[in-house]
């Protein structure tokens, strides 16, 4: 059982994971689920932003696995922000649909 905890002024869970890494990850997990949905249709048509849509998606796996990973621990919040940006300026055309939830994760990570 996961219990928040107050370690410092970072509030984290009984795992040592911070419930703010935790909420960026949870943004990023649905971000990740419509790039795949995005990513397979655009497979399916041969559509040429099936590439770039590839790299988003892989992309926000790491980025995911980052935030959740415990040892190494993951990266301060500070560290993705830049990230998130860079990946929601390249949400263009298909994958226009991804840009709302990576904004939603830059929200969170900025409030961490």
């Amino acid at each position: 059982m996961n219990v928040p905890t107050l370690l410092g002024r970072r509030c984290v869970d009984s795992a040592g994971m911070s419930i703010a890494h935790q909420n960026v990850a949870r943004v990023i997990h649905k971000a990740r689920d419509e790039a795949k949905a995005i990513l397979n249709k655009l497979e399916v048509l041969g559509h040429p932003q099936t590439s770039q849509s590839s790299a988003l998606y892989l992309a926000l796996v790491m980025l995911q696995k980052r935030l959740l990973a415990v040892d190494p621990p993951p990266p301060p919040l500070a560290q993705v922000i830049p990230e998130l940006a860079q990946l929601a300026s390249q949400c263009e055309g298909t994958l226009a649909p991804i840009k709302p939830l990576i904004d939603d994760a830059l929200r969170v990570a900025r409030a961490g």
